[in-house]
């Protein structure tokens, strides 16, 4: 988790982005979006923050999604590939 200043006012998201970078291993893992102690039998959908971002965004907006790393191990492979989709939004 990180904090952001706003100075260009980016956030709230703008419907018209042309591309945005979601970067995390957890980004599109529903399950580990509710930590370390929940029930196992969840009642209810979790939204991911990649699926949230993707309701907020025009449907023409590009989103570069990498993971950039494994929860228990850093890939160099994974870390390249999330620099460079950073790099291109």
């Amino acid at each position: 988790m990180f904090l952001l200043k706003n100075d260009r006012k980016t956030l709230p998201l703008k419907k018209d982005l042309k591309t945005i970078a979601v970067i995390g291993p957890d980004a599109d893992a529903a399950i580990d979006q509710l930590g370390d102690y929940f029930p196992h039998n969840i009642p209810q959908h979790v939204v991911t923050v990649l699926e949230g971002i993707r309701s907020k965004v025009s449907p023409k907006t590009k989103i570069n999604y990498v993971k950039g790393c494994d929860v228990i191990e850093n890939t160099p492979d994974e870390i390249t590939k999330a620099v460079n989709a950073a790099k291109k939004c």
